[in-house]
């Protein structure tokens, strides 16, 4: 699987998912930011969920680059049910 470059456009730029100013600080109000922050940690333990249920591989022998890829490519050819990837 590739992973796009930095800079390429698409939904895999950081920058356009959280909005980055120039200077390195978000553009979103403190109460904001920890909602969001809030959202993306649920949104984690539901993908980390699926991965966990579709594998059968724990955390512990997982790295993060298996765990985006391994998401990445449920966006292009989703797995449905319960079967080993």
């Amino acid at each position: 699987m590739e992973i796009p470059e930095e800079g390429v456009e698409g939904p895999h730029r950081i920058q356009d998912t959280l909005d980055i100013k120039d200077n390195n600080t978000m553009a979103l109000p403190v109460d904001e930011h920890i909602k969001r922050h809030q959202e993306l940690h649920v949104a984690l333990d539901e993908l980390i969920a699926d991965y966990i249920t579709h594998t059968k591989k724990g955390l512990g022998a997982t790295s993060i680059l298996t765990l985006m890829e391994w998401s990445y490519e449920q966006t292009l050819n989703p797995i449905q049910g319960n079967h080993e990837t």
